[in-house]
């Protein structure tokens, strides 16, 4: 059973949360009073731009919707302003404000090197995780390279799941695992610097 929007309530959005940095926060929208299994137009107003219309989206049968946002470091840092329009109805939702902060992770990522010389993202090879790898094409063929200046936290042995797993701590918190490595080094010092050899042969 469906219910019929509230003649006497408008389309209203809400975001959670309100503020966050560039790749570092997922703002989560959602709205009610929007037609049941109705179409909804998404409309967004950048920083010193004008609205724009984004894809549309379908609300529930509660007349609900929701959708999440993950700024990437090309995003407007500022304020964002965002409304909905109900296809059915006509009706405007109220507009909320989405604050986007720079993340000086961002720069990091700016200034890091490739670890393969020709890489393909690939997400979530293997086994599952909740960041990305990266690949060689051809795959598994050539060196390995540190992305940046950083300190090695961890490293394991051969294990059922990885030949060799090197775990290396970078800038602002970001951290990236070598797996199936074979390092040619013995540490003496856990600092490494900007395109060290962490695999110098094909596996």
């Amino acid at each position: 059973m469906t219910r019929a929007p509230s003649e006497e309530m408008d389309p209203f959005l809400s975001i959670s949360p309100s503020t966050g940095k560039q790749l570092e926060v997922t703002f989560e929208i959602s709205g009610s009073n929007f037609t049941p299994n109705g179409e909804v137009k998404r409309f967004v107003k950048f920083p010193n731009a004008e609205y724009q219309q984004i894809s549309s989206i379908t609300a529930d049968d509660e007349g609900e919707v929701y959708w999440v946002h993950t700024p990437h470091c090309n995003y407007p840092v500022g304020d964002t302003n965002i409304y909905a329009l109900d296809v059915s109805t006509n009706k405007e939702s109220d507009e909320i404000v989405q604050v986007v902060l720079k993340s000086d992770l961002c720069k990091f990522i700016s200034e890091f090197i490739w670890p393969r010389d020709n890489p393909h993202i690939v997400q979530n090879y293997g086994v599952r995780h909740t960041g990305i790898d990266i690949e060689e094409t051809p795959k598994q063929v050539g060196p390995v390279y540190t992305v940046a200046e950083g300190e090695v936290v961890a490293i394991f042995k051969p294990t059922t799941t990885y030949s060799d797993l090197c775990e290396i701590t970078y800038q602002y918190g970001c951290v990236i695992a070598y797996t199936n490595y074979n390092y040619p080094h013995t540490y003496t010092n856990p600092r490494i610097f900007n395109g060290e050899i962490i695999r110098d042969h094909a596996m």
